[in-house]
């Protein structure tokens, strides 16, 4: 049997379309019925339709017949899509981005650029360690709500070393 009686033949069957495309096992026990005219021909596959240029009535559009007799035991689930609320407090973000850059511009740039050039590099590590110093009271707090003492030991200990001796 050719690939156009056969596609014929599943299609006088009843048979959906895709199975002459991609054939699955053979059930246990076929019996086959002789036509009682010869096949015809197959139909010849429908091309798409151009884009429309509008998408909605795209989408509004009924499906083919061919297509709607194809589909009757498929379940079609439409939904309408969620409509995105949006950043409700857009125009106030807006005004405090704008804000901050022009503080940024005109101060803290300028500001920043100015303690590089002056402030040896020396120096400007020696006032990172004393800052980041002053967060180890943080820290060990933090060890003791985490019920370990030991790491809390150790953080207390790191602090008052670099408070005292290490200022030095």
């Amino acid at each position: 049997m050719s690939i156009s009686a056969f596609t014929s033949a599943l299609l006088l069957a009843g048979a959906p379309a895709n199975a002459a495309a991609a054939p699955q096992e053979a059930p246990a026990a076929t019996v086959e019925a002789p036509l009682a005219s010869p096949p015809a021909a197959a139909p010849e596959p429908q091309l798409p339709a151009p884009p429309a240029e509008n998408a909605a009535s795209d989408q509004a559009s009924a499906p083919e017949p061919a297509a709607a007799e194809a589909d009757q035991g498929a379940i079609v689930v439409t939904a309408r899509p969620r409509a995105d609320p949006g950043d409700p407090v857009a125009a106030v973000n807006t005004i405090s981005f704008s804000a901050v850059q022009t503080v940024d511009k005109a101060f803290v740039g300028p500001v920043s650029l100015a303690y590089k050039r002056t402030v040896p590099e020396p120096v400007r590590g020696g006032l990172r360690h004393f800052l980041d110093n002053l967060q180890e009271p943080v820290v060990f707090l933090n060890y003791l709500l985490q019920l370990k003492p030991g790491k809390a030991a150790e953080t207390l200990g790191r602090f008052a070393i670099n408070s005292t001796i290490g200022v030095g």
